[in-house]
């Protein structure tokens, strides 16, 4: 099983500092990065099916059309017992609500403040494994 991180945000200088961060950290995986919700809601709705990845997810909460919480209720519906997925926020968290939501959220692992430091992208990896 080939270990994955999908990184889905919008904001392209955000997506590209995350990037930097999980690949100096992460060697045996792959990392794949979205800048829409509904993209890679269709990659990883593919990666379910087939049941070959380990997925770890870090997302945007503020994205337009399909926002991080709009794509946490559709992913639901694709979730199987033996899919493992591990999903992390990496938000501004600029509404101290969506700070308590992601505290309350079944599919959330953690979550974490913008931009993602290089200690924040080592325990989503170590947590990832």
């Amino acid at each position: 099983m080939i270990p994955k991180v999908y990184i889905i945000d919008d904001d392209l200088v955000s997506q590209f500092a995350t990037l930097y961060a999980v690949k100096k950290n992460c060697i045996s995986f792959e990392v794949v990065t979205f800048d829409n919700a509904t993209e890679a809601l269709e990659i990883i709705k593919k990666d379910i099916s087939s049941k070959k990845y380990k997925l770890t997810i870090v997302l945007d909460l503020v994205m337009p059309i399909v926002d991080g919480w709009d794509f946490l209720d559709q992913l639901k519906a694709y979730l199987l017992p033996e899919v493992f997925i591990k999903i992390f926020i990496l938000s501004s968290f600029r509404n101290s609500s969506d700070r308590e939501k992601a505290k309350m959220h079944p599919l959330i692992q953690g979550f974490f403040d913008k931009p993602l430091s290089q200690l924040n992208a080592q325990k989503i990896l170590i947590d990832a494994q």
